[in-house]
């Protein structure tokens, strides 16, 4: 089974292009926790189904989540069968994915806030179509540059 470290599932305190955001008391993370010990699966594409899992089309599963002060980690293992195989060849031809909460969300309107009534998986999507867009990602380099200026 193919097998990926440490993916970013839910970043804290950072604005997606929607203007949502999510912090550590935004959900009972034990509850995800609980969640992850009974298997915690995913879909390709599947945020827009509301609480549907649907077991003929599970791609992969959703084990080793960490909560840290910058959001939800956890590794991804890639079933060898079914829809995994498709997530598998999209992963191998180079497309980059990531992986993102199918949840029932609550937000503030005016904050953007977000309170997550129900996680029932992370959905594998093409990382172009990520509400975080390259936000995460030129966040990081900033940061590795701001550090690197720091040590002087």
């Amino acid at each position: 089974m193919k097998y990926l470290e440490n993916e970013l599932l839910i970043p804290f305190n950072i604005k997606d292009k929607y203007g949502m955001w999510f912090d550590k008391n935004s959900y009972d993370w034990g509850e995800l926790l609980k969640k992850e010990k009974q298997s915690l699966f995913g879909q390709i594409d599947a945020t827009d189904r509301f609480g549907d899992v649907i077991l003929s089309e599970i791609s992969h599963q959703i084990i080793n989540i960490k909560i840290k002060d910058s959001g939800v980690y956890g590794d991804i293992l890639i079933l060898e069968f079914g829809y995994g195989l498709n997530l598998k060849a999209l992963l191998h031809s180079g497309i980059d994915m990531v992986f993102r909460n199918a949840a029932a969300i609550e937000y503030d309107n005016d904050t953007g806030y977000c309170k997550i009534a129900d996680i029932w998986g992370f959905s594998a999507i093409v990382k172009k179509d990520d509400v975080y867009g390259d936000i995460i990602y030129r966040r990081k380099k900033l940061n590795k540059i701001l550090h690197e200026i720091q040590k002087g």
